[in-house]
């Protein structure tokens, strides 16, 4: 029988084929599963997020994390869905480097940043 849940996250896959694409999509996603964190696909009740306040728009970066962290915080049950896939894109990654957007993400981990380059 399905677990009850009231927010939660899926699997991420890269839309590229590349082998740094798809070891960096599982590091992160290691990392966020073992944190209970997000990878931006982030989706819950709406009494859930009605009663969080919703996203802090006034965040730079990171804001899918701190809704996360409070709807926990609200006592909401979370739900890992291993069996569904969300394509993410690695534009960042691709256009400003891996080890260099991989070092800015640790840093905001410490510290969220004040700015965040948009990457289209």
């Amino acid at each position: 029988m399905p677990t009850r849940a009231d927010y939660g996250t899926c699997r991420i896959r890269p839309d590229s084929r590349r082998w740094r694409a798809r070891a960096t999509t599982w590091l992160l996603a290691c990392g966020h599963r073992l944190a209970g964190t997000s990878l931006g696909v982030l989706f819950c009740t709406r009494a859930l997020f009605e009663a969080s306040g919703g996203f802090d728009e006034r965040l730079v970066a990171g804001e899918d994390n701190d809704l996360n962290a409070r709807l926990r915080r609200l006592g909401g049950r979370r739900i890992y869905l291993a069996d569904v896939d969300a394509r993410t894109s690695m534009r960042r990654f691709e256009r400003l480097g891996y080890l260099r957007t991989h070092l800015a993400w640790l840093r905001g981990v410490v510290r969220p940043p004040d700015r965040y380059a948009v990457v289209r």
